[in-house]
């Protein structure tokens, strides 16, 4: 019975087509390494920088991703380069480094540190208005790029243990 239950599911998942990724050096690595363990559209979703997506491959590794050291590298810029946290003209404001925000939104260092200090202490934005808390970032002056900005607070990696 759980045989036939695990073939089932198998032959719904071989129906259900992955999404398009777009071309470039990593993308079969990615869907070798990657698909292996979850469905691809886990890692479409997400945006992040080098960094982040470092992070999160090395904590994959570290829960049994197989593939060489050069797979993981081609993977993370392949990732860093596709779904990073700034897209044509939008900025994930929560997986974004300072210094992506001064070049995407023109902002000072200062103002992107200061996001940078309050989402590491409070969590991510969820929206526009609550950049109002945050101490040395003048709205006003950032209103222009307010339809620049996207506030995704999809966790990035996946808790090691259970918080429970």
């Amino acid at each position: 019975m759980v045989v036939l239950a695990c073939v089932s599911i198998w032959d719904l998942a071989a129906q259900t087509p992955a999404p398009a990724l777009p071309a470039g050096r990593g993308r079969a690595q990615l869907q070798r390494v990657c698909g292996m363990c979850h469905g691809i559209e886990v890692v479409t979703k997400m945006r992040a920088g080098k960094q982040q997506w470092s992070e999160i491959v090395d904590d994959m590794v570290s829960r049994g991703a197989s593939g060489t050291s050069d797979d993981f590298e081609l993977v993370v810029q392949y990732l860093a380069t596709n779904f990073g946290p700034v897209t044509g003209d939008k900025v994930e404001i929560n997986n974004t480094s300072a210094d992506q925000l001064v070049a995407a939104l023109g902002m000072s260092q200062a103002e992107a540190s200061a996001i940078i200090r309050y989402r590491t202490e409070h969590g991510a934005l969820r929206e526009w208005s609550e950049l109002s808390k945050v101490v040395g970032v003048d709205l006003k002056q950032h209103e222009g790029n307010r339809d620049k900005l996207v506030f995704s607070v999809a966790a990035l990696s996946v808790p090691a243990t259970d918080p429970k």
